[in-house]
This record gives C-alpha cells, structure tokens and sequence, in this order.
C-alpha cells in the first residue's frame, strides 16, 4: 500500500480490510516500510493499522510467483 500523503509504502500481508466513501482502513502484519519516493527501506514492524484518505492511498496487490519472487499487479499488466 502507497501513502501518497506521507510518503510511506507498507509491504505486508492484510489482516482486515474495511471502507467506506471516504476512507479505508487496513490493517496488516509482517509489515516493511519503505520511502515512496526512492523505495529505500526504512524499518519493519510485527503489524500496523492505517486509517487513511482513500484519494491519498494506492493499494497494489502482488503476487508470489513459483521462484518466490514477488511481482505488482502493474508489473504482470506490462
């Protein structure tokens, strides 16, 4: 998940997962931050819940590939 307002990406598996017309809440565990900006990782925690703006937010979805490597729901699309 991109948090455009902070500047954070999480990588992490989702918990729980709640919205409404405004804002989405999300909770995930084994969780990396990372910079939006440069992608450089900052620190990891065991689990964290966001309540955030839906507009400031970009949820991507990646997948585990059979080698373990993962990919983003926009690298598959390419």
């Amino acid at each position: 998940m991109r948090d455009i307002r902070n500047q954070l990406t999480y990588h992490g598996w989702v918990k729980s997962f709640s919205e409404n017309d405004n804002i989405s809440e999300i909770r995930l565990c084994d969780v990396a931050v990372y910079n939006y900006s440069d992608s450089k990782y900052l620190y990891e925690v065991g689990e964290i819940y966001l309540s955030l703006n839906k507009k400031e937010i970009i949820i991507d979805l990646a997948n585990i590939e059979n080698d373990g490597q993962e990919k983003t729901e926009q690298e598959q699309q390419q």
